[in-house]
């Protein structure tokens, strides 16, 4: 399924981020994309956020790219991440990193990607 922007947003900076990343020579002809999803028992938070490249794609939903990539997010993940913010710029040490703001976290480590969330009843 293709979310709409509304349901997790994408920056400018964090689509550039992306495209550039893939773009690499060094990027296989089969990726499709990145795929953004949560480890779960993992971190301090006891969650934490993964993101890498994607062959298979099969059972993800996806926000468009470009016309040759896509960001996909597994569809066990989604609830968890809607109306979530992925931006590409300095963190709070100064460095470039993907920033997540995600508004359904319950708490947060410091490093910002170790997460926890409330169980869904």
């Amino acid at each position: 399924m293709e979310l709409t922007r509304d349901e997790i947003i994408i920056t400018d900076n964090a689509r550039t981020h992306f495209l550039r990343q893939l773009s690499s020579d060094k990027i296989a002809d089969d990726i499709k994309g990145v795929r953004f999803w949560i480890k779960d028992g993992k971190g301090c938070g006891g969650s934490e956020y993964m993101i890498d490249v994607v062959t298979d794609t099969e059972g993800m939903d996806h926000i468009p790219l470009n016309d040759k990539f896509g960001f996909y997010i597994n569809a066990i993940d989604l609830f968890r991440l809607l109306g979530t913010s992925i931006d590409f710029g300095k963190g709070d040490l100064g460095f470039e990193q993907v920033l997540i703001n995600n508004p359904n976290e319950s708490g947060q480590c410091g490093c910002g990607m170790s997460v926890t969330f409330d169980e869904l009843n």
